[in-house]
């Protein structure tokens, strides 16, 4: 038996390079952030915690294929799959401040 051919042209995820410094769009925003500090850590940091040696890493758990479509960039699947948790810790504190008010 023959082993598997290796696919001729593989789509691997593209390695993200986000910006570092914010934008004025950015900086609007981030001023008038109150509760959701940990979302604006996140944007300022996701430069060092992506780094291209982890993004690497990340990109080796897609198989190489030739057909569909170029898979998304691992990084910003990462980063997505962590807002859920975020945003449910934020109102669990919440939840938290209004049961001692009472």
């Amino acid at each position: 038996m023959r082993p598997p051919k290796a696919p001729k042209n593989p789509m691997r995820p593209p390695i993200w390079h986000p910006p570092h410094e914010l934008s004025a769009q950015e900086q609007k925003v981030a001023k008038r952030i109150r509760s959701a500090k940990q979302f604006l850590f996140l944007r300022k940091i996701r430069h060092q915690l992506f780094d291209e040696e982890f993004q690497s890493e990340l990109a080796g758990l897609f198989k190489d294929s030739t057909v569909g479509k170029c898979p998304s960039v691992p990084a910003q699947i990462a980063l997505a799959i962590n807002y859920p948790a975020l945003l449910n810790q934020g109102m669990r504190r919440e939840k938290m401040r209004d049961w001692s008010r009472k």
